[in-house]
């Protein structure tokens, strides 16, 4: 096996002799031809791949500056320039150069010859003034060690770069993966997992992971999402694809009703209707864009979001329907900007705290097949346990005999049985009956300033992209002092909200169980995301229940009217949120 210049460097890889990219790992997954698609290669599972299996950790080969800082000659800021000028100019000033163009010539473009003349042309055409700026900047640079690169490989480097490079910078493993709107991994940057990485050497090396959100069967492509967020509407990814790799994305992967239109089926909605709808969605995507690229720069509060969010909400529901992607996604970012403004507050507000469960109830819904996988989380709850048999999937035999049985520790009080389960518990291993309702403590106890580490049980917090929901950790006096999985500790909540023994008891009892079956959710295999969305769903219910029920149950009507049904609700989505906890934390 043949080293490339500059092994053991951080970012550095190692090839094969035929120049392959050595992926490690393990033997985990391996670079392997794939003819008729841009880079003409993919990476593939070379074993059985578990949720929540790391099949990549890779620190970049060039990092991206901090949004707010400067270049080296102290001039632009990088929020100023657009990311692949800073990452070309980067590399092409860089003293180690010839090393970097030496890891990156896998990468595709490898040549000119490596496109489709129409592609070509058309980069060329697009980037031409960028390619000026780059090749001026070049001779503008004091005392450069290298000699200049003529304009059609300064191009071909810029394009390695547009077509490879990531938020955090250029990667070699990572350049590997192709894109899928649908994909079987998902990305971290460094500290992206909390709790995950704490102290690991992910984390203190700044690498970026990839974790598989699916079990995926030996030979199975592994893929990746380039466009972010991925609830987006086809047009959008196809205009941003088409902007960026000069290629089609191909069809849309998410069923019809999560983009379709108001009353498309109507005899009035003609071309011309569609046309002015159609363009009116793009605006308020467009519009979000900016919203996430203000608050990614810190040039606008979380406060301002939220309003704003609101206001394109309002504009979007007179376009689509509740299920569409475009909603999913606003309710996303006012969850995101909610949950801020909570951790601001001393005293959490009860109307955020609403908000908070009512956007994650219909990303649930959305996406996500609801608490337990199957119709809405709103159905779910208004059926209140009087969820038919039907509407149980069948387990197989060996299932039955895995996870069937009451799990340690469930209370044989309950009067549950294996033949007598829980309506809600359609994943079975925890007949545990709701929870009694929630005494408010005198004092709201504080929150720890830090994730108690984890357990030597390996029960680490799940790999969630969420500061401040380090799940199960340590049991504390914050966190709950109950029983967690496998007998941790309680469930640690985030920001202000603090937590209380009886949510530790009520996190007890379940062991670490182990599932295969994902439900029929349309998002159910991505994993991460949906435990963020069932995090905030318990948390934001058990502050309701405890502190503000009569806003709980006034606004959400029929739905959570009572605190039983509420309170199964809390239930069913903090015992999801422990399936797919137990998922990941299984791996080391």
């Amino acid at each position: 096996m043949a080293a490339a210049a500059g092994e053991g460097q951080e970012g550095f890889a190692t090839f094969t002799a035929d120049g392959v990219v050595v992926m490690g790992g393990g033997g985990a997954v391996e670079v392997r031809v794939m003819p008729g698609i841009g880079g003409g290669r993919g990476v593939f599972a070379c074993r059985d791949i578990r949720v929540g299996e790391v099949v990549l950790q890779e620190a970049p080969l060039v990092r991206a500056l901090p949004t707010n800082q400067k270049s080296e000659e102290g001039t632009v800021r990088a929020k100023d320039e657009p990311l692949h000028m800073q990452l070309t100019r980067r590399v092409l000033q860089d003293p180690r150069r010839d090393a970097l163009l030496e890891q990156m010539a896998v990468l595709y473009p490898r040549s000119v010859g490596d496109m489709d003349a129409d592609v070509y042309k058309r980069a060329k055409r697009h980037h031409a003034d960028s390619v000026d700026k780059l090749v001026d900047q070049q001779r503008q640079a004091p005392s450069a060690p290298q000699p200049l690169m003529a304009e059609e490989d300064v191009l071909i480097v810029l394009l390695k770069v547009c077509f490879n490079a990531f938020q955090g910078g250029v990667y070699v493993k990572k350049g590997m993966f192709n894109h899928s709107c649908r994909p079987n991994c998902e990305t971290f940057a460094a500290g992206e997992r909390p709790g995950r990485n704490a102290g690991a050497p992910a984390a203190s090396s700044g690498a970026s992971e990839i974790v598989a959100n699916t079990d995926i069967p030996a030979g199975t492509e592994l893929t990746i999402s380039y466009l972010f967020p991925i609830e987006q509407t086809h047009a959008s990814r196809r205009r941003k694809f088409e902007k960026q790799h000069f290629c089609d994305i191909g069809p849309s992967p998410w069923p019809r009703e999560m983009e379709a239109l108001l009353w498309e089926d109507e005899k009035e909605f003609d071309d011309e209707v569609r046309k002015e709808v159609l363009d009116a969605l793009a605006q308020v995507e467009e519009a979000l864009d900016h919203l996430d690229d203000l608050l990614e720069s810190g040039e606008a509060t979380h406060k301002f979001a939220f309003k704003q969010l609101k206001s394109e909400l309002a504009e979007a529901e007179t376009l689509v329907p509740p299920n569409h992607l475009v909603i999913c996604r606003i309710n996303n970012m006012m969850v995101r900007s909610a949950n801020e403004m909570v951790r601001s507050q001393k005293k959490p507000s009860a109307a955020l705290m609403a908000s908070i469960l009512r956007s994650s109830l219909q990303v649930l819904d959305a996406v996500h097949g609801g608490v337990t996988g199957h119709g809405s989380a709103a159905d779910n709850a208004a059926r209140g346990g009087t969820t038919r048999a039907a509407d149980v999937p069948a387990r197989s035999t060996a299932a039955v005999a895995a996870h069937g049985a009451a799990a340690p520790g469930a209370s044989a009080a309950g009067g549950a049985s294996a033949a007598a389960p829980d309506p809600w518990d359609i994943f079975g291993g925890d007949d545990t009956p709701a929870p009694q309702p929630h005494t408010p403590p005198a004092v709201q106890a504080p929150v720890a300033s830090a994730a108690a580490p984890p357990r030597a049980s390996g029960m680490g917090a799940l790999p969630v992209s969420k500061p401040g929901y380090a799940a199960y950790n340590g049991g504390t006096a914050a966190g709950g002092a109950g029983g967690g999985l496998g007998g941790g500790g309680g469930f640690k909540l985030p920001g202000a909200l603090g937590g209380s023994a009886a949510q530790g008891a009520a996190g007890g009892g379940a062991g670490a169980q182990r599932e295969t079956w994902t439900g029929a959710a349309v998002l159910g295999l991505q994993h991460c995301e949906r435990a963020r969305v069932l995090c905030d769903v318990h948390v934001s219910l058990d502050f309701l229940i405890q502190h503000a029920p009569d806003l709980l149950y006034s606004s959400f009507g029929d739905s959570l009217s009572s605190w039983q049904k509420a309170s199964k609700m809390e239930y069913a989505a903090k015992k999801e949120f422990r399936r797919i906890a137990a998922l990941y934390g299984e791996q080391g």
